[in-house]
């Protein structure tokens, strides 16, 4: 298990990963926060997606489904037929793996269907193991704008805002979250998803919201454009990061944007570049303890990272500036980025146009590459970056040379994202 040693400054810089240096009771868990099983739009029975994840070494896993909660509060029973997901064939491994006690069938106007199992049942059944924890969690899901936000470690279903302007959506989703944790006393949490879905919305949605936001830098579906997309005006997500840190730090917010890794798988049967399959990306939590409560504590003090592959031993943070230490693979190279924007940077931007010079909707604007530069590059499996106390933020990104044994698109590697540090002048 990798380590984290911080010696936490509150003069010279607020660190996401704000660990003592005495905190050894803590440990790091491997965790899937945005999943989708046969309750909303995944191709497979929720067990399935549950075991696949305890098989695959993952701590904990979110089953958040598409503005409903399987929480027991409501039941369903989905349509067994040889043209959609739950074929007669799959229903008959289910019974071979789990027991024909296990399977609920029924027959109804000549249709057969099979009940699907809630988080409650899942969680007797899987969490045995001690070291295995479910979080029950919703994407709630906005049709129009089309916003989706994870919300996890929740007592029920949080409603979705509808019809109102892009960043009020957000908002009013983000604070429906905050509302339901003080109201249930839960430590609940939020994180925005993938913001280069369909048409997408751009970075400056998100200059003004005040609080801590967490959104999707790496997600793992095929069809959400971490790489961005031209035509559409979307930038890249670590660029889409870049330009909303500079912006709200240069606005004199408190709170810094957090970049988490997921999944956001929905198809386990067949994998391919065009799936949207499991165990892509992931974050690696550093908490007190595997129960939902510590892990929603870590995530909304920023204690974690996202990673497709690249897992780190340990990182520090002393009054000089950064020390990594990667957990090197034989034959595998890493590059490391310690990317930032120094302080009075110029946030002017221009409308972004098509190539007939029309302004593009929804796009994010064009600002100056001094936003979100590489400010030193190393290839050493211990790299160090030394503040030189004009820096606004720095955080870091790894790029390893091995590539993803199911990447989400051709050519992807491992890789590896950590949190901001914001720097005080020296």
């Amino acid at each position: 298990m990798s380590r984290f040693i911080s010696i936490a400054l509150t003069v010279l810089c607020v660190f996401g990963l704000s660990i003592a240096s005495n905190a050894d009771s803590k440990q790091w868990y491997k965790g899937s926060t945005h999943v989708h099983t046969l309750w909303s739009d995944g191709d497979a029975a929720p067990e399935v997606v549950v075991d696949w994840y305890q098989q695959n070494g993952y701590d904990f896993v979110c089953l958040s489904e598409h503005n409903i909660l399987a929480d027991g509060s409501v039941e369903r029973w989905y349509p067994i037929s040889d043209s959609g997901p739950l074929t007669p064939a799959r229903v008959e491994a289910l019974e071979e793996s789990y027991g024909k006690r296990w399977v609920k069938r029924k027959t109804s106007d000549g249709r057969e269907a099979m009940r699907l199992k809630t988080i409650p049942e899942l969680k007797r059944r899987f969490e045995k193991k001690k070291d295995f924890l479910l979080i029950p969690a919703v994407e709630i899901t906005s049709v129009y704008p089309a916003i989706h936000v994870n919300a996890i470690n929740i007592a029920g279903l949080v409603p979705a805002v509808n019809f109102v302007g892009t960043t009020e959506g957000v908002i009013s989703n983000l604070e429906l979250v905050r509302s339901h944790a003080a109201k249930n006393s839960l430590m609940s949490v939020a994180h925005i998803n993938h913001p280069n879905w369909q048409d997408g919305y751009s970075a400056e949605t998100l200059f003004s919201i005040d609080g801590p936001l967490i959104f999707e830098v790496i997600n793992g579906h095929s069809h959400v454009r971490n790489q961005g997309d031209d035509d559409k005006g979307m930038v890249s997500t670590d660029r889409f990061w870049d330009i909303v840190l500079a912006n709200r730090l240069q606005r004199g917010a408190e709170h810094i944007l957090y970049g988490i890794g997921t999944s956001d798988s929905h198809e386990y049967f067949k994998m391919g570049p065009k799936e949207a399959n499991p165990g892509r990306c992931w974050v690696m939590v550093y908490a007190e303890s595997l129960d939902a409560e510590s892990i929603a504590v870590a995530l909304d003090k920023g204690d974690f990272y996202a990673s497709s592959g690249v897992v780190l031993d340990s990182i520090d943070v002393d009054r000089k500036g950064i020390q990594l230490s990667i957990q090197a693979q034989e034959g595998v190279e890493y590059t490391t980025q310690f990317i930032g924007t120094r302080k009075g940077v110029d946030t002017a931007s221009s409308p972004r146009v098509d190539g007939e010079g029309e302004e593009i909707k929804h796009a994010t604007q064009v600002y100056s590459e001094a936003i979100g530069e590489v400010l030193y590059e190393s290839t050493s499996t211990e790299p160090r970056y030394t503040f030189t106390g004009d820096e606004l933020y720095v955080r870091v990104k790894i790029v390893s040379s091995k590539e993803m044994e199911n990447p989400f698109s051709h050519g992807g590697f491992e890789s590896a994202w950590l949190q901001p540090v914001l720097v005080a002048a020296k």
